[in-house]
């Protein structure tokens, strides 16, 4: 650190950059020539930053047109513009590309109900098929007509209960 609170490589390059602009005082050109002593490495690099400071001293200036302001400002306009675009461009491919993502699972989705459906209508038809096997395998059943007087015949097959006393003196 030197007097002022800066550290060198800071002052150096404060004072590298007057130099580019031609701004030295005496105290700071003295300040450079005892850090180019301690720095004789940089001596090269400083002096090269010299000449191209004074060759471009010798350019002259270029001649901005009247309107330089106003295609600048157009220029920035149409580079905004094509950045819109662009972003525009690419919420639009996300949007298709979720649209594509969606419809496509909608489809598997719809394709498994519609198979798990025809599925479910074939067990049902097979569950069916089996019915009316089992009862086709039953021999013919009696004319509906002996069946209308099915309690009466019934109420004759009907025997009493046995009589346990007379049964108990017969033996």
């Amino acid at each position: 650190m030197n007097e002022s609170g800066m550290s060198e490589n800071q002052n150096h390059e404060e004072i590298r950059e007057l130099t580019w602009r031609g701004h030295l005082s005496p105290g700071q050109r003295q300040e450079l020539e005892a850090w180019l002593t301690a720095h004789p490495e940089e001596k090269e690099s400083l002096a090269l930053d010299a000449r191209l400071t004074e060759s471009l001293q010798e350019l002259r200036d270029a001649r901005i047109s009247s309107n330089f302001t106003a295609r600048v400002l157009e220029q920035a306009r149409l580079e905004q513009a094509a950045a819109q675009r662009d972003a525009q461009r690419k919420s639009f491919v996300f949007r298709w590309r979720w649209l594509i993502r969606t419809a496509t699972a909608v489809v598997l989705v719809g394709a498994a109900g519609v198979t798990w459906k025809q599925d479910q209508n074939a067990r049902a038809a097979e569950e069916i098929a089996r019915s009316v096997t089992l009862v086709s395998e039953f021999p013919s059943l009696p004319n509906p007509e002996v069946l209308r007087d099915f309690e009466a015949i019934q109420a004759l097959s009907r025997t009493p209960p046995a009589d346990m006393e007379l049964l108990a003196l017969l033996k």
